[in-house]
């Protein structure tokens, strides 16, 4: 079994262009309750993946102080950056087999509709610094095919006030 989580980037300023926006005061706040619920949760990533814009790299940053998971390790891609749907598949469908638990940083609409994609199901957009557990019933990362995961946890800031 694979599990991929799935995790929109805390709400950032709008005081920049698109790219190097970084997170406002309330998307710190949130980024660092979200770590501190991660922790309590017990989860841990074997693989961290983030787009390489601004605001999905300080929310990567804050998120890994609990989790114990050491930031040096996040791969930043740049094709994370808005990614499509289709793109997401197929950059997870690519990722080393000998990694059961990956995260995803990134965008929205991308990671919303890349969960509907594998659950069949549509739960709405998943809010700033949302994070969704998708369990796979895979062995690999490229037998990943629409529906073929269920939601074990969705979780956001005002959940956790």
């Amino acid at each position: 079994m694979k599990t991929i989580y799935l995790i929109r980037h805390a709400e950032s300023d709008l005081n920049k262009d698109d790219f190097h926006r970084t997170l406002s005061n309330t998307g710190k706040e949130n980024a660092k309750s979200m770590s501190q619920h991660l922790e309590v949760l017990g989860i841990k990533f074997d693989k961290i993946f983030c787009s390489n814009a601004m605001r999905t790299r300080v929310t990567a940053k804050y998120l890994c102080n609990d989790i114990h998971y050491n930031a040096s390790q996040i791969q930043y891609k740049e094709s994370l950056y808005l990614i499509t749907p289709a793109n997401l598949i197929q950059f997870i469908s690519n990722s080393d087999d000998s990694n059961d638990v990956i995260a995803i940083i990134s965008h929205n609409p991308g990671l919303t509709q890349t969960r509907n994609y594998l659950t069949n199901e549509n739960s709405g957009d998943i809010p700033p610094c949302g994070v969704v557990k998708v369990d796979l019933t895979i062995d690999n990362w490229n037998e990943i095919t629409a529906g073929i995961g269920s939601e074990s946890l969705y979780v956001y800031p005002n959940m956790l006030h």
